[in-house]
């Protein structure tokens, strides 16, 4: 048997009433340069380049961090399963990220994400976040995905809670406790490792 070829397994444009999410490309320089933006201002000060995100950062961390043949029924997928939020349609600005994560086996795959300040407490977070998970869940047919954040986020507990997500006990990233939440049936985490980067391992 050949080896796995990388092809599109992702829907590329998801709805909600409010916006259209499209598949990161990390080939196209807009996408890219917006997700940067948006992990210099989530994140500052954390990029492993002199504490800054770059390019090079992103694309090596999406490799990183994409789903396995063995999350999308065999299939090697050619992008990261991160979808960018869009006021209105595919072609409206750019305004969040919403992602889903595979950093280890021992952890369910996490679901991020990220709104630019002037768009926060309109609900496009738990909307976004909402479309993503149903599709994840109920399209693509991946059963168990994690929610982690520190205890002190109260907004991310909140989008959680919005979710329907329930406590999923905790985890542990570079030696601080994070909590977790899970969909409802799941067992809860105890402790388990949980690295930023997943497994290093690149495209």
């Amino acid at each position: 048997m050949g080896s796995l070829q990388p092809e599109d397994v992702f829907a590329p444009v998801l709805h909600t009433e409010r916006l259209a999410l499209t598949l990161f490309n990390m080939n196209d320089e807009d996408d890219l340069e917006f997700v940067v933006m948006m992990f210099n201002m989530q994140m500052p000060g954390g990029g492993p380049t002199d504490g800054n995100w770059t390019g090079k950062d992103i694309r090596r961390l999406s490799y990183s961090l994409m789903l396995k043949p063995s999350d999308a029924h065999g299939r090697l997928s050619k992008d990261a399963a991160i979808y960018l939020a869009r006021l209105g349609d595919a072609t409206g600005p750019r305004i969040g990220v919403i992602n889903l994560c595979r950093r280890t086996p021992i952890v369910p795959i996490d679901i991020g994400y990220m709104v630019l300040p002037e768009h926060r407490k309109s609900g496009y977070a738990t909307e976004g976040a909402t479309r993503v998970l149903r599709y994840i869940t109920e399209e693509f047919g991946i059963k168990e995905i994690c929610l982690v954040t520190d205890d002190s986020n109260i907004a991310s507990k909140k989008i959680a809670e919005k979710l329907n997500m329930v406590d999923g006990g905790h985890v542990m990233m570079s030696g601080n406790k994070c909590v977790v939440f899970v969909l409802p049936g799941m067992k809860k985490l105890e402790g388990q490792d949980f690295p930023f980067w997943g497994d290093g391992e690149e495209f």
